[in-house]
């Protein structure tokens, strides 16, 4: 049970990190929390929502251990990547062609993590019931009227401006 909680921190530790820096630069601008992924402390709320048994936690903790080597590299270089788009967006005068280059390194380790990830639910979906898989889609549709509500209501704050 302490393996598969650890697991989880660690790699919730990982997206929070990433989610949290790759938004950095454009919650400055906006001055109000981004869009995006769901911060990865929801990955483990809703896994424990699903009311996993203790083998279906083992069996999570062991796709994420070994799926660990390959994630950590490519949520370092995409942390590095966001960085450098950073410091590119901000130098002057803007430089178009470099922010479409730095785009198109990060649009590749976005679709090499999006794979991973798509593996990974993959894996971890057959690890569930069938009844606790509806739940999880459930919980999709709910977190994406969320961001729909938030997308919404921040585009009225702006055109009431």
């Amino acid at each position: 049970m302490k393996n598969t909680i650890s697991a989880l921190t660690v790699t919730a530790a990982l997206l929070a990190g990433l989610a949290a820096n790759s938004m950095a630069a454009d919650r400055e601008a906006c001055n109000g929390p981004p869009p995006g992924p769901p911060h990865a402390g929801r990955l483990i709320k809703t896994l424990e929502s699903l009311g996993l048994s203790t083998e279906q936690k083992q069996q999570v903790n062991t796709v994420l251990k070994d799926n660990e080597p390959t994630v950590r590299p490519l949520v370092k270089k995409f942390v590095a990547e966001r960085r450098q788009l950073r410091t590119i967006i901000h130098t002057e005068p803007v430089d178009d062609a470099a922010i479409r280059t730095q785009i198109t390194k990060i649009a590749s380790l976005e679709a090499d993590m999006a794979i991973n990830r798509a593996h990974i639910g993959q894996k971890i979906r057959t690890i569930l019931t069938p009844e606790q898989r509806q739940n999880a889609e459930e919980l999709f549709k709910k977190a994406d009227a969320r961001i729909d509500r938030f997308m919404h209501g921040g585009f009225e704050q702006i055109e009431a401006e």
